[in-house]
């Protein structure tokens, strides 16, 4: 069986039209949180089934009173009053050299513009299944409703199998729950011809009651003690009946164990998941924790290059200029010594000094040469010219030498720093690649982070949408629940070995009754046709028997043995701690051991859950041979407790293993540039090469589910 082509028309999250070609080995699509992965599973499943299933409330059958939950909500928002509707999901599967066509379709019309959401604002129009193929003379045929849905399971892919090839991880636990061996006992009866042979031990064992019945009933009218063969013969039909009821008592009480175990099992993962969001609550505290004091590094980081740059880095490659620059300095202080040496009065231009010059002036005399002379004469004014000169070039020498002294002192502090300038050129490189490397590596980590917060997030919110945002407010609940679900398997348990016994002791006294009774001497020594006929049931029985007991413990022989070349070629590729899966013949019970038998070895989430993948695969590919079929293999998000490598490698199994297999996961992304990305080359090495990406397109941002509406993508 091959799901060649899916064609998907306003089905939850998938708005107007969606076409996607599928092909022999694995199929894969890869989608984040919210993406539409699961919807994608439901158009499968309810294309087929009719039922969905949702996360809060498991698997949920679509009819007349719930079609919304299949209507994709931007179209029904957009709907005007009397526009009619239609949701569909049609696939084409070749099987047996027949192709189907396989639609299912709902079609409704919009009464009023009231809340889109209620069905009582829409009239329901129709919903039809149609299974289309051509028969052997060409002529198409189209089988509707009961005979398309009949057709499907018995033709198809019957639907009691069909929860073991085509699943959602989250109910993985149900299909095979290690610690229940019920769980791998049904499975082992839906997917084999077990379940005939039981069927055929107790056709037999009715038809032997019934001609034991028969004969006594003859033999009653030949025998020499008719009371006493009256009293065993009533004596037997009473035990027949007791045993008959007795046996119907341990049937239900097994139900009502399987449904004990089923809602522990429910409650134990629940709990689980509680202890798991405590974990993850408290993971992400120190983890945001870390990012913070990574964060305040950057940012101290940060704020030391800003102040390095302004004082040091900013001289790097500078050792020349400075070394320029030194020479100059010395070079002026050197000039600057000489000047102060050979001119340190600053003379002639001060001899006579301007006070003389004044007083000549004043006395009208000159002191150098003993003459007077009058205030208008030659003389006067060129003492006074001189007095001028003097006087201004005195003050100018001043000022340059104050100037020169102010810039020796400069100097000379600039000097003093020399070796620590240089000091500080020549470690500035050596900062700077410290810097880029410190910023490297923390920046790195940042992105580390970045992305283990962001997984733990994605992780609680996938707890919180499974279980509503006050998870840890219900586990006293919850623990009271799984306390009380453990007394009563206790209870049942005890009732159960209580009827079990009481069977045993009920078919002794069968035994013995049919022993005395056969004691009864008959008056006419007769051979009975019933006793001909009993001889070759009791043959047929207890070969029927013989071989069911072989048959089963053959095929857990052949599921062990396949589910463990399964693991071992993914722990084998990983290099990681080799184990082997173990199947109870007694209690069907499933462990994961070491190879040296160690039943002890620790066992987190990620190994139950290949363990549980391993099995089924296994009772899988075992059913297509035993019954020369092969279905699509569909799964959704089964590996969400895996490693990436590990991931890849089941995939590679899958892909391997299965004529047809499609996987809907969440995983394979990878964090980069505050984005999630997928690593084409990485898939392209494991030869994946049917690859789709589901992406959220519509509205620019905020998305909502009647804005935003699924796409596909082909990537590989």
């Amino acid at each position: 069986m091959i799901i060649s082509k899916a064609k998907i028309k306003n089905f939850q999250s998938y708005y107007d039209n969606t076409e996607v070609n599928l092909q022999k080995g694995l199929n894969l699509f890869l989608g984040t949180i919210g993406a539409g992965k699961s919807k994608l599973f439901n158009a499968f499943y309810w294309c087929f089934y009719d039922e969905i299933y949702k996360t809060d409330s498991g698997w949920l059958n679509i009819n007349s009173k719930n079609f919304l939950s299949v209507f994709n909500k931007k179209c029904l928002l957009d709907a005007d009053i009397n526009d009619v509707l239609e949701c569909c999901v049609e696939l084409t599967v070749e099987s047996e050299q027949k192709t189907y066509s396989v639609k299912n379709q709902i079609t409704i019309e919009r009464a009023n513009l009231e809340d889109y959401t209620s069905e009582r604002n829409w009239n329901f129009l129709s919903n039809d299944l149609i299974v289309s193929f051509d028969n052997e003379d060409g002529n198409r045929n189209n089988l509707e409703n009961y005979d398309a849905r009949n057709y499907i399971d018995k033709k198809i892919l019957p639907k009691q199998i069909s929860k073991y090839i085509w699943f959602q991880g989250e109910t993985l636990n149900e299909l095979i729950d290690i610690k229940n061996g019920s769980t791998f006992k049904n499975a082992i009866n839906y997917i084999s011809y077990i379940e005939y042979y039981e069927n055929n031990i107790n056709l037999i064992e009715e038809v032997i009651a019934r001609t034991e019945k028969e004969l006594r009933k003859k033999k009653k009218k030949n025998t020499t003690n008719e009371k006493e063969y009256t009293r065993l013969n009533y004596e037997i039909e009473r035990l027949e009946r007791e045993i008959k009821s007795n046996n119907k008592s341990i049937e239900n009480k097994k139900k009502e164990l399987e449904q004990i175990d089923k809602a522990i099992s429910e409650i134990d993962k629940r709990l689980n998941d509680i202890n798991e969001y405590i974990d993850l609550k408290n993971k992400e505290k120190s983890t945001d924790s870390e990012r913070k004091r990574i964060f305040d590094k950057i940012e101290e980081l940060e704020k030391g290059k800003s102040n390095n740059f302004s004082k040091k880095w900013i001289l790097i490659d500078t050792k020349e200029l400075l070394n320029n620059g030194f020479n100059k300095l010395n070079e002026f202080q050197k000039w600057y010594e000489e000047k102060q040496n050979n001119n340190p009065t600053g003379l002639p231009y001060d001899i006579p000094s301007p006070t003389y010059l004044k007083e000549m002036l004043a006395k009208k005399e000159c002191f150098v040469c003993g003459n007077k002379f009058s205030k208008d004469s030659e003389h006067y004014k060129r003492i006074n010219e001189r007095l001028e000169y003097a006087s201004g070039k005195i003050e100018e020498v001043k000022k340059e030498n104050r100037e020169l002294l102010s810039l020796n002192n400069k100097v000379t502090d600039l000097l003093s720093n020399q070796g620590y300038l240089n000091t500080v050129v020549n470690t500035v490189d050596d900062e700077i690649k410290e810097y880029f490397n410190n910023n490297k590596q923390l920046n790195s980590k940042k992105n580390e982070i970045l992305e283990d917060l962001k997984d733990i997030k994605d992780e609680i919110t996938s707890l919180q949408e499974k279980h509503g945002n006050k998870m840890t407010d219900s586990f006293l609940n919850e623990k009271s629940k799984y306390n009380y679900n453990i007394e009563e398997k206790e209870k049942i348990g005890r009732t159960i070995s209580s009827l079990e016994n009481k069977e045993f002791k009920l078919r002794q006294d069968l035994k013995r009754n049919k022993s005395d009774l056969d004691k009864i001497p008959q008056n006419i020594d007769k051979e009975y046709q019933e006793e001909r006929v009993l001889k070759y049931l009791y043959v047929l029985n207890d070969a029927y028997n013989k071989t069911l007991e072989k048959e089963f413990e053959k095929l857990i022989d052949k599921v062990e043995e396949k589910a463990n070349a399964i693991l071992y070629k993914i722990t084998k590729a990983n290099n990681v701690i080799n184990g082997k899966i173990k199947i109870d013949r007694d209690s069907f019970n499933i462990k994961l051991v070491d190879l040296d038998d160690n039943d002890n070895r620790d066992v987190n989430t990620g190994h139950n859950v290949l363990t549980k993948m391993c099995i089924i695969n296994a009772m899988v590919i075992i059913s297509n041979e035993y019954k020369n079929k092969s279905y699509s293999f569909i799964t959704d998000a089964p590996t969400s407790d895996l490693d990436d490598g590990t991931t890849k490698l089941y995939y590679k199994i899958i892909n391997e293993e299965f004529e047809q297999s499609i996987v809907l996961t969440k995983d394979l992304f990878v964090y980069k540039k505050d984005k999630n990305e997928v690593d084409v080359d990485s898939l392209k090495q494991f030869n994946f090469n049917n690859v789709f990406v589901i992406k959220k397109e519509g509205a620019s941002k905020d998305l909502t589910e009647s804005n935003s509406y699924s796409k596909l993508e082909k990537i590989i």
